[in-house]
């Protein structure tokens, strides 16, 4: 599979061996500026690839069961690990002394809210798999049900609906 680029020679300044900054911290973009030619590029993400590499159960999850046993073992001995479940429950903490969330607009925009929504349920969700604790457990089901009862997330802006 080939992919086509138009301005291929500013992006391919990346894989010469000539540098792209000068000395003085300038970018050098000389003979770079008025190139408009169409050139091929190869794409590494084949059909035959994703047959190889992808996983062949479903559903195809990011945080699998044999990947959280690995994870759950690791923090047991892993200090940095446990320095980040040290994190992750700060924020499950600063989340839970705030209300849940509200369909609020931020000028024309849901923009804020949407992105709130997934911090808090990737924290969350992050911080029951580790520990299922029913509390969290019991939060990350008041703010799905609070987003599912926004009367809409403002279909006017592909972003707000997208995040």
């Amino acid at each position: 599979m080939m992919i086509s680029c138009l301005d291929c020679q500013r992006f391919s300044s990346f894989f010469t061996e000539k540098p792209i900054v000068t000395s003085r911290g300038e970018l050098n973009m000389t003979a770079q500026e008025d190139h408009n030619e169409s050139c091929e590029l190869d794409n590494p993400m084949s059909v035959d690839y994703l047959k190889e590499h992808l996983s062949k159960t479903t559903p195809r999850m990011i945080l699998n069961p044999k990947i959280e046993e690995n994870l759950l073992m690791k923090l047991e001995t892993d200090e940095v690990l446990q320095n980040m479940k040290k994190a992750l429950k700060k924020n499950v903490k600063k989340i839970e002394a705030l209300p849940i969330v509200e369909r609020t607009m931020s000028g024309k925009r849901l923009l804020p809210i949407a992105r709130e929504v997934l911090f808090r349920m990737n924290v969350l969700g992050m911080h029951y798999r580790i520990t299922k604790d029913d509390s969290v457990l019991d939060r990350i089901n008041k703010e799905i049900l609070a987003v599912c009862g926004f009367c809409d997330w403002n279909p006017s802006h592909y972003l707000d609906i997208g995040e």
